[in-house]
């Protein structure tokens, strides 16, 4: 199971328009350069899976998780990651202690109509990212600002209640992982398209922190040092 609780104090940084004007440089880099293809198409896939559960019944999950992705700047590899994670928890992702936050948090998709539940759904799916975001990488002030930015009110409180009620969903399984990339590049390679091999890019995943997990048992966050973002 991943340990996901936090510690350290709020992040301190140079200053917030310094921060989003370096994130917003980030972000354009991402949206106009790294989401690849193959990136859009594993999160079309990741979204019909989930929109045949009763859960997400009505809901615009492609769309949202096009934005989410995005706004995270979310890899093939960590879209991989996002996939599991959501089908370990059944897409049972929204929870009542996360209703308070949700009307005062930026939409991240406001062109997109939405009702109550699709917008728990978000802001569930943006919290989850946010995890994988966080979990598979050393460096992620720019994301951990971003997160700040979007949920503004209490976000501390809100995170560790949410935690403690839904940690032991998190779970990493890289057979999961494979069986979605499988399919998934089953389908690519039908449409004679070209995709990164998540096998060995798993592999060696596996091999760099062999020292830190098992497959069996996910490995624990490094204490969390809340890092300010450079200028």
């Amino acid at each position: 199971m991943m340990n996901v609780m936090r510690t350290g104090p709020k992040q301190k940084s140079p200053t917030e328009a310094a921060n989003r004007d370096r994130y917003n440089q980030h972000y354009t880099r991402f949206v106009e350069g790294e989401f690849t293809y193959n990136t859009h198409q594993l999160v079309k896939k990741i979204s019909e899976i989930g929109q045949k559960e009763p859960y997400m019944y009505g809901i615009p999950l492609y769309k949202i998780m096009i934005e989410v992705v995005k706004i995270m700047m979310m890899n093939e590899l960590e879209a991989l990651f996002l996939a599991s994670t959501l089908q370990e928890m059944k897409w049972k992702i929204t929870d009542p202690c996360l209703n308070d936050y949700i009307d005062e948090a930026t939409d991240i998709s406001p062109k997109l109509q939405k009702d109550t539940e699709a917008k728990r759904v978000q802001f569930s799916l943006l919290l989850i990212a946010y995890i994988v975001k966080i979990y598979t990488n050393d460096e992620y002030a720019l994301f951990d600002f971003k997160i700040r930015d979007i949920i503004k009110n209490n976000f501390e409180r809100m995170y560790q209640t949410w935690v403690q009620r839904v940690s032991s969903n998190f779970r990493f399984n890289p057979k999961n992982m494979n069986r979605i990339f499988k399919d998934f590049d089953t389908k690519q390679h039908d449409k004679n398209h070209h995709i990164i091999d998540y096998n060995k890019l798993v592999n060696d995943f596996f091999k760099i922190n062999d020292t830190s997990y098992t497959q069996e048992e996910p490995p624990h966050e490094p204490e969390h040092q809340h890092r300010a973002a450079e200028h």
